[in-house]
């Protein structure tokens, strides 16, 4: 599981990064349940990425 610092970094991007991501996948054809799925999912995969420590403040 990501470290404190790492938890907030992930509801920065999210925070950041949500709103645009849900209406790009609406753009790209998605219904609002699905887009809210689909976005769920790829922050999710980032959290279990951050906890694996693939992302760091490095890059």
């Amino acid at each position: 599981m990501p470290k404190q610092a790492d938890t907030e970094t992930l509801a920065a991007i999210v925070e950041y990064h949500q709103a645009g991501l849900y209406r790009y996948l609406r753009f790209l054809g998605a219904g609002a349940e699905d887009a809210v799925d689909i976005a769920q999912d790829a922050f999710v995969a980032l959290w279990v990425a951050m906890g694996r420590g693939k992302f760091t403040e490095q890059g």
